[in-house]
């Protein structure tokens, strides 16, 4: 073999592992099959391709592409996830917010495990929704009840205490006030 040949098997080489290698740092596999699920919505609140797609916390995809319909009002997302994971088609993709800084992800919400006919296929639409940051957080709002009732009964107590510092002629917060009047007055004179 010719040093010609060499040169020019090894460039084709080195090129095809820069063409993988960068894919790859983009999310992509090459070597592996996926299935393409589709979700439209009105805003996607800066989501970027290569976020996650995950089910119950476990990455089973990531965002592929992110265009507008034709319509140019709606915006489409289209989800590769990983083969041999079987997704209903009565799943819903919400993106949700992993933090303050602004970092997304799309979970994929639904009841039970589908069979046949009742798994979304490559191509197929799932209906798509975007939860706040402050949603994104709280999870599920029933779960805030018992901070809530414990911060009202909080907050209650101190206005009752204030309440009766004020009513007090004798108390240092009444006389604090009387104080700050008397200050004012002399500030408008």
């Amino acid at each position: 073999m010719s040093n010609e040949t060499k040169i020019g098997l090894l460039t084709v080489i080195a090129v095809s592992l820069l063409i993988w290698g960068f894919k790859f740092l983009q999310g992509q596999n090459m070597l592996s099959s996926s299935s393409f699920l589709y979700a439209k919505y009105e805003n996607v609140d800066r989501l970027t391709t290569s976020e996650p797609v995950l089910i119950n916390g476990f990455q089973v995809g990531r965002v592929a592409r992110i265009y507008f319909a034709k319509d140019m009002k709606t915006l489409e997302v289209e989800m590769e996830i990983d083969n041999g994971i079987d997704v209903p088609k009565t799943a819903v993709a919400e993106i949700v917010s992993t933090g303050v800084m602004g970092g997304k992800e799309i979970i994929l919400q639904f009841d039970g495990a589908c069979s046949g006919a009742t798994c979304a296929a490559s191509g197929d639409y799932l209906e798509g929704n975007t939860k706040s940051m402050i949603a994104s957080m709280i999870g599920n709002p029933k779960d805030l009840d018992p901070y809530i009732d414990v911060m009202k009964n909080g907050v209650t107590g101190v206005v009752d205490t204030l309440k009766a510092q004020l009513s007090d002629p004798n108390s240092e917060a009444s006389q604090s006030v009387d104080d700050a009047k008397i200050i004012i007055a002399n500030l408008k004179s």
